[in-house]
């Protein structure tokens, strides 16, 4: 009897450990791709260059808002 109830207690902590590192990790994923993608942006402003036209950008012209 006992065993049963240990063994119920074990597969409802794993059962929930699954889902949430799984709901965690997607959900990582996508602040993830989010803040990748601006930081590329940026640092390719940075270089001199913008990322989704490839057109140069005069050095010199801050046309970046930083948030720092």
């Amino acid at each position: 009897m006992i065993l049963n109830i240990i063994l119920l207690v074990v597969a409802v902590f794993f059962t929930g450990y699954s889902s949430g590192k799984f709901v965690g990790r997607k959900q990582g994923m996508r602040e993830g791709e989010a803040t990748m993608t601006l930081f590329l942006r940026r640092q390719s402003y940075e270089q001199g260059f913008c990322a989704l036209c490839h057109e140069s950008i005069p050095v010199g012209t801050d046309s970046t808002n930083s948030i720092e």
